[in-house]
């Protein structure tokens, strides 16, 4: 016998914190819930162990469902674009010392001179 396939669907955040709370927060059974909500049982065990993990500090794989570490992923999104930001800068600081003016003792004297206005 065939079972019809189910097409994926998705789920936004706040969606899967309401499911994640019906269990951690009411003490629902997870099979209860997904019978309530149309959902599979590996499905909410692996949103409710994110939780748990993001809850104890922890990163997680996929899209964060606490604030906290929504947050903490985008600091280090930007952390990680300012540091190549960084990287850049310092290698086109590099590169145009290399074609730095120089000046012989000869002229030196005649560039503070016309710079400064000096007269010696």
């Amino acid at each position: 016998m065939m079972t019809k396939r189910r097409a994926r669907r998705e789920f936004d955040t706040s969606f899967k914190l309401e499911v994640v709370r019906m269990v951690k927060d009411q003490g629902l059974p997870v099979s209860d819930v997904c019978g309530s909500m149309d959902l599979g049982e590996t499905v909410v065990r692996r949103w409710v162990k994110q939780f748990e993990t993001e809850l104890n500090g922890q990163p997680s794989i996929g899209t964060p469902l606490t604030v906290e570490q929504q947050r903490i992923r985008q600091l280090e999104t930007e952390n990680r674009q300012l540091r190549m930001d960084n990287d850049i800068l310092k290698k086109a600081s590099v590169s145009s010392t290399d074609h730095r003016n120089t000046f012989s003792k000869s002229n030196l004297a005649s560039y503070i001179q016309a710079f400064f206005l000096v007269s010696y």
